[in-house]
């Protein structure tokens, strides 16, 4: 498959949250899972479930993030929503390369110290109070 645009940089940041959100979508639908997405965004983007051949209804809140290329994020506002499954969708600017890292908040947490972000100056106090952390590394240009 070809490049999503031969100028990535002109893709807006709205415009790459629908389409990390489209591609987990269609892998859960490929796969026979059904998705919802509630009307407003309060931190989850997707409701991901199962409710044929099953006697009880499953569901999955999703936070999804999307990149054009590599971007880990990690915020502790997450922490407030149990089970919910942070879907980081990386390399959007070239189907053939596009991957998605579902973690939980402990997995997330455990990726993000891995990746030094818990000592590096961006993590931050952010004026509500949360800590947050949304970058590139620098040199990392696939799995954590």
């Amino acid at each position: 498959m070809a490049r999503l645009d031969s100028n990535p940089a002109a893709l807006d940041a709205q415009t790459i949250a629908v389409l990390g959100k489209s591609y987990v979508r269609m892998l859960l639908q490929r796969d026979g899972v059904e998705v919802a997405e509630p009307a407003c965004d309060r931190g989850i983007d997707l409701i991901a479930y199962l409710d044929q051949h099953t006697k009880q209804l499953y569901a999955q809140p999703i936070q999804v993030k999307s990149s054009l290329q590599f971007r880990w994020t990690h915020h502790v506002k997450y922490r407030a929503f149990p089970g919910l499954i942070l879907a980081h969708v990386m390399h959007l600017e070239d189907q053939t390369n596009t991957r998605v890292y579902a973690t939980n908040y402990s997995e997330n947490h455990a990726i993000a110290k891995k990746l030094k972000y818990l000592e590096r100056p961006l993590w931050l106090d952010s004026p509500d109070g949360q800590k947050a952390r949304m970058d590139t590394v620098p040199g990392c240009t696939s799995r954590a």
